[in-house]
């Protein structure tokens, strides 16, 4: 396959996991929603952290169970930049949860990267989980930085690596959704069954829209 050919298949597949996202209605409703608390509730203060921290938590299951205490580190961390020139940094900063005394320490990159996609930029904030993180290196092989101490700064850069390989003029969000979807899918097709429940749904049985979506993202 030549690199040409490859970037056309790259470029339908996330045309393809796009098109797929617009059938998913609780997803279309979730992140209205949080557009809506982002546009009506622009600021970081007690009260705006804690809903945005408990609306992040609950929506997009990140697991974050001391709420209080989140929300108190979102509001001191984000007072302290400013917000326009903040960097894949910032997300690791607002991962570092303080925990209670004698705790194991715990890093929350999925529930910041989403905090920040939503509320401060989503395009200067991709988002980070698993399945789109296995699919990012999947894509880029060997060539993938790692880093475990900077998982989120590491994720950012292969992810404009990717875009430079593949010459994908896509945006971030675009590549959030293709990332995410392909990676329930790949997950899909070897057995795993603990996947979000409207995606499976599609898997188990797509429609006839869906149906030649899914060939696309599997790349036949």
């Amino acid at each position: 396959m030549t690199l040409a050919e490859g970037m056309r298949i790259v470029d339908a597949q996330i045309a393809a996991a796009g098109s797929l996202h617009s059938t998913l209605a609780q997803w279309q409703v979730t992140d209205n929603a949080l557009g809506r608390l982002r546009d009506e509730m622009p600021g970081f203060g007690p009260e705006e952290a804690l809903l945005k921290v408990v609306a992040i938590n609950a929506l997009y299951g990140t697991n974050v169970f001391a709420l209080v205490r989140a929300a108190r580190h979102v509001e001191a961390v984000l007072a302290t930049i400013e917000l326009s020139k903040g960097g894949p940094e910032l997300v690791e900063s607002l991962a570092n949860i303080p925990t209670t005394s004698g705790a194991k320490p715990r890093r929350y990159v999925s529930f910041a990267s989403k905090f920040a996609h939503f509320f401060i930029s989503p395009e200067g904030f991709p988002i980070y989980d698993s399945y789109a993180e296995r699919m990012l290196l999947l894509h880029m092989g060997s060539s993938a930085a790692r880093d475990p101490a900077r998982p989120y700064e590491v994720f950012t850069a292969n992810l404009e690596a990717l875009k430079t390989k593949c010459g994908l003029e896509s945006s971030y969000r675009e590549l959030d959704r293709y990332l995410w979807i392909a990676g329930l899918y790949r997950a899909y097709e070897q057995g795993e069954r603990r996947l979000n429940a409207e995606l499976l749904h599609v898997f188990d049985n797509p429609s006839a829209e869906q149906r030649p979506l899914l060939r696309t993202l599997r790349g036949n």
